[in-house]
């Protein structure tokens, strides 16, 4: 047990310490937070003073250059026309002019060559040359001639690229121009175009502290022209990372409107990286609209703008740290002095109590404290030995009666205990039925809930499917009146106006009679094809809902219709090829009237769209990862649209070399529901007919012009 001196001396140290610490933790994130405000106001400050006096340098650097690239336009080189003088003079000029030039082309204004130039490949081409007059009588042209335009990457922007590092010779935080001027010679004629390639903006290095900043420049619908990444000058802004495309596009509103400010960008740079930059809104330079402008943005890591900061933390942590640590040791020694000023007469008090026996010694507890209420405790204490020596004798007394109740009580209570624990095991008893009867009726209610839903699914599904279905047997009907009557009209017409050709009753010309003879042709055909779709769903019966599948013998099936293709391939110039089925037996689950229309369909496809080249007709059996091998036992139907029952499938492979299928389009000629495909009869004909059959059909193309594979997978019977 602890004592009185070490209750008061922890007390106090609890509650003493605690407050030091919260009051020094308060001073360091007080002292520490107004520190860090200071900084950033100061870096927004100075960004945004950079990003004003960038601004500047920039405009003026480009009106410099134009004004340079006016005077040297006027030069006796240009003036004389001297041909042999431009490649030494325009090396001489690229050293001389104070813009970085990379380097400087002279190009015949007429043929566009080259007549002399400083660079190792060759320029960007120039304006049009009708944007200056032809001819030109005054002494110099105003600096407005100069036409300038900021230079991009070749490939654009590349939007996947997340800024690294850049070294001091990349494109980084440069400014490249493409400016052009024209050339006139002494009697004022329009002959050349001087173009010059030049770097306004030089690369910097950004070092921890440094608030000059890097750079970025904005035009005025957001194309980003200079950036610390090269790779993404070109881009714009509303391309940026979410939480940056809206403030980017706040700054050039507030440029617009005169406005010079900072903000906080979180993904302009590298991703994760937050940076401070101040902007400044500034007149085109290189436009002549002078609601144009440019937003040039100075941009430093909000770690460098805080660097400071790091040596402020050190600094504050070791002066509070020493403050601390003598305040505890202050407060201890205050603490042990006041712990044993109070303690010592309460430990006098206790050790007198007991020395004394209250029973047999009559002398009193000392009372000569000097602390009152000490004093008045050892009072209070004799008042309670003398009432306890006058109570002895009393419960002395009472003491045997007290003994036997106690073992009567100790007997009750036992039987009590005993009663209690048998209720409590009936309760638990109780209780764990109880809730395994609650168990039970929430997983019935559970499985009622979840029947009631597999059968209103199943409902909407028969719903939905009924409906489609006389959609589509609508549609059809609907195509095949509307279709046959003015086919039927029209091939008439065409046979009746043959027919008085040929007597010699019309006479139209050897060339109409051409197209008379085509017109007759395509109009058939497209008879002919019109009855085959018709055939195919026949609309007027129940076949279409209700597919008669059974075993079909596929190379019998393959040889009918090589035997119906020949010919009519070969006689339109291509090379048929029919192998891989001759000498196998391939037994397959399908319509076969089915079958041979959706095959027919996709040949007729493969010839009409196959100019020069083959048509192969192939068929394999191949193995099937992951077929479905068993029957849904609920619906009694397949698990999916399609079911490989021997774990194997026949497929069979129609590959032609026309005119191939756009990637594009490759997805919805796959997808015809998704898609709502609207062109291609044939071939949604062709998806709902394999559909039924419970069988698969894909379409394969590399693109246009390269052909197209179609491939049609059928599952097989299981031999015996």
């Amino acid at each position: 047990m602890a004592s009185f001196r070490r209750i008061l001396l922890s007390r106090l140290l609890l509650l003493s310490v605690p407050i030091i610490l919260l009051g020094v933790s308060t001073t360091y994130f007080v002292t520490y937070r107004k520190a860090r405000s200071g900084l950033l106001e100061t870096a927004r400050q100075n960004l945004t003073e950079s990003a004003i006096r960038r601004g500047n340098e920039i405009a003026n650097s480009i009106a410099a250059l134009k004004s340079n690239l006016v005077a040297v336009s006027y030069h006796p080189v240009f003036r004389n026309n001297n041909e042999q003088q431009y490649p030494e003079f325009l090396e001489r000029l690229s050293q001389q002019l104070p813009t970085q030039i990379e380097c400087l082309q002279l190009i015949d204004a007429t043929t566009r060559e080259s007549l002399a130039d400083t660079c190792d490949r060759e320029i960007v081409e120039p304006l049009a040359r009708r944007v200056w007059p032809q001819q030109y009588e005054s002494l110099l042209p105003p600096p407005s001639t100069v036409k300038i335009q900021p230079i991009l990457p070749e490939n654009g922007p590349d939007l996947g690229t997340s800024c690294q590092k850049q070294d001091a010779t990349s494109n980084a935080n440069q400014l490249k121009l493409l400016s052009s001027i024209p050339i006139y010679n002494e009697a004022g004629r329009f002959y050349a175009i001087l173009v010059a390639r030049s770097v306004i903006l030089e690369p910097n290095t950004l070092e921890p502290g440094s608030l000059t900043g890097s750079t970025a420049i904005l035009d005025r619908d957001g194309t980003i022209l200079v950036h610390p990444c090269w790779e993404r000058v070109g881009r714009n802004i509303k391309e940026e990372a979410k939480e940056d495309s809206g403030r980017l596009q706040s700054i050039l509103r507030k440029a617009r409107a005169g406005e010079q400010n900072f903000i906080h960008l979180f993904s302009f740079e590298q991703k994760g990286v937050e940076l401070l930059a101040g902007y400044a809104g500034i007149p085109n330079p290189i436009a002549e609209e002078r609601e144009d402008i440019w937003v040039v943005l100075t941009m430093t890591p909000l770690r460098n703008a805080l660097a400071a900061l790091d040596e402020i933390q050190q600094v504050l942590l070791s002066l509070l740290s020493s403050l601390t640590f003598g305040l505890i040791i202050g407060t201890i020694l205050t603490i042990l002095y006041v712990s044993r000023e109070i303690a010592t007469p309460l430990e006098r008090l206790i050790e007198s109590i007991h020395d004394q026996d209250p029973l047999q010694s009559q002398d009193p507890i000392p009372d000569d404290f000097n602390v009152y209420e000490f004093r008045q405790l050892a009072r209070a204490f004799n008042a309670v030995l003398d009432a306890t020596r006058n109570s002895y004798e009393l419960m002395d007394r009472t003491l045997q009666n007290a003994v036997q109740t106690s073992n009567d009580l100790k007997e009750a209570k036992k039987q009590l205990q005993e009663a209690l624990e048998a209720e409590r095991l009936a309760n638990d008893r109780l209780t764990q039925t109880q809730q395994k009867l609650q168990e039970a009726l929430e997983a019935e209610r559970l499985a009622n809930d979840r029947l009631t839903q597999t059968q209103q699914k199943l409902k909407e599904s028969l719903k939905a499917e009924r409906l489609a279905n006389d959609r589509l047997r609508e549609f059809l009907r609907c195509m095949s009146d509307r279709f046959r009557t003015p086919l039927t009209g029209l091939i008439m017409n065409l046979d009746l106006l043959r027919d008085e050709v040929e007597d010699g009753t019309i006479e139209i010309g050897s060339e109409n009679e051409e197209t008379l003879e085509d017109a007759y042709v395509s109009t058939k055909k497209l008879y002919d094809r019109h009855e085959q779709i018709a055939q195919m769903f026949s609309i007027a019966g129940d076949q279409f809902n209700n597919p008669d599948i059974q075993q079909v013998n596929l190379p019998r099936v393959l040889l009918e219709l090589r035997e119906e293709y020949h010919l009519r391939i070969q006689e339109k110039g291509l090379d048929f090829q029919a192998r891989g089925w001759q000498d196998t037996e391939i037994l397959i689950y399908a319509d076969p009237v089915r079958l041979k229309e959706v095959l027919k369909a996709l040949i007729d496809n493969a010839v009409h769209y196959t100019h020069t080249g083959s048509i192969t007709l192939n068929a394999h059996i191949e193995s099937v990862e992951g077929a479905v091998k068993q029957m849904d036992s609920e619906n009694n139907n397949t698990n999916g649209s399609s079911f490989f029952p021997t774990g194997q499938r026949a497929c069979i492979v129609i590959q032609d070399t026309g005119v191939g299928i756009s990637p594009h389009k490759l997805e919805k000629v796959n997808n015809p529901w998704k898609y709502r495909m609207t062109e291609g009869l044939s071939i949604v004909i062709a998806h709902i007919l394999m559909e039924m059959m419970k069988s698969t059909i894909v379409f394969d193309s590399e693109g246009e012009n390269k052909g197209t594979t179609v491939y049609l997978c059928f599952p097989t019977v299981k031999k015996s």
